[in-house]
């Protein structure tokens, strides 16, 4: 609505060809309260720290010989709802970042293996939780 009605006060006075365009000073405190606002909410976003209540997941993977297993995809649920999925590196590590704070399920499989067994995450705010996974 707020830029619609600037939109409206622009076009009106390129309209009437008027030299001197000033916006009044209200209608200019309550444009950078707003993107102020939209802006200062944005950047806590985009930088992971909304309010502190995200941590993170790590650990390895490995297949029924200890060996890394690279490629593994690792899905980070809770529930019957798929959260986040990653894919193990070539060392078989993995690592989940900006994950909200709650109980997940974590789980790894790879083509040509059985699946890991399905380990309990607690995921704390700020806080890493360390989860190693092996192939059967």
């Amino acid at each position: 609505m707020l830029v619609a009605f600037i939109g409206f006060y622009v076009y009106a006075n390129v309209l009437s060809l008027s030299a001197d365009l000033k916006i009044p000073d209200s209608l200019l405190g309550i444009i950078a309260t707003v993107i102020g606002f939209y802006f200062g909410s944005r950047s806590a976003e985009a930088a992971g720290t909304t309010t502190g209540q995200t941590g993170s997941v790590q650990g390895t993977v490995v297949d029924s010989a200890n060996s890394p297993a690279a490629g593994a995809t690792i899905e980070l649920s809770q529930g019957t709802t798929k959260k986040f999925t990653h894919t193990a590196d070539l060392n078989g590590k993995f690592d989940f970042d900006n994950v909200p704070i709650g109980d997940y399920d974590i789980q790894a499989s790879l083509t040509g293996h059985n699946p890991s067994d399905s380990a309990k995450v607690k995921v704390a705010a700020g806080g890493t939780q360390t989860v190693n996974l092996k192939l059967k």
